[in-house]
């Protein structure tokens, strides 16, 4: 799933002001972990694979808050960097 496909699923199940509210934060988080994860693959494929599959669960099962999601992106920087 793309990013735009992904903000769009958002945008649906929360609405466009929600969105716009924690956008940055998320969008943050995704920034550092693509420079935290700068060189690493997950398989064959960049890492960031790996992190955008959590934060697509997350949303699955409607916990979509952005605090949430940027948790999502984040939760390997620490152990795997």
């Amino acid at each position: 799933m793309t990013r735009k496909e992904l903000n769009t699923r958002i945008m649906e199940r929360m609405g466009v002001r929600s969105i716009a509210e924690g956008h940055k934060l998320v969008e943050r988080a995704r920034r550092f972990a693509l420079k935290a994860h700068a060189g690493q693959m997950y398989g064959d494929k960049p890492y960031s694979v790996h992190f955008d599959g959590v934060e697509e669960v997350l949303i699955e099962y409607n916990h979509i808050s952005s605090v949430l999601r940027a948790a999502a992106l984040l939760h390997d920087v620490i152990e795997d960097t």
